[in-house]
């Protein structure tokens, strides 16, 4: 996951470091798995934001930011509401490691023989991490 900063004022689509110290008001998505991490990053480098809303519901934040009220973190891939401009943020990094696991021996059937398939083919390293498989049999 990179993380992207969400924001009205932001025009520019090249990213670039969040900082906290331009006035904008921290609009903070309860359910984001990141948020302590984020958190931790920004008070390391003595940098504070001013929490002014937050809420489990994703709509209402994103509908906040689209009406100018403060900016937010959101995944990379997240579907955002007209009017939410998005642009990455690279300090500080957020990344995410995925795995794919099963057991030796499983027979799959053809969707997740699919599905495999395609992870393994994908390549990785254009993703900023490059794949590293322990195991690349695949049992038919």
């Amino acid at each position: 996951m990179n993380a992207l900063m969400s924001c009205r004022s932001i025009a520019s689509a090249s990213a670039s470091p969040f900082r906290p110290d331009t006035g904008e008001t921290y609009l903070r998505r309860i359910n984001c798995e990141y948020r302590d991490y984020l958190a931790d990053r920004l008070s390391e480098r003595g940098l504070a934001v001013r929490v002014g809303f937050q809420s489990e519901r994703e709509d209402w934040i994103q509908m906040m930011v689209a009406a100018g009220f403060g900016v937010c973190f959101l995944p990379e891939f997240s579907p955002t509401i007209p009017g939410v401009r998005t642009q990455p943020v690279t300090d500080p990094e957020v990344v995410r490691e995925v795995s794919l696991a099963s057991m030796s021996g499983r027979r799959f059937s053809p969707a997740v023989l699919t599905f495999i398939r395609t992870i393994r083919a994908h390549d990785w390293s254009n993703d900023g991490m490059a794949a590293r498989p322990h195991d690349t049999r695949i049992n038919d």
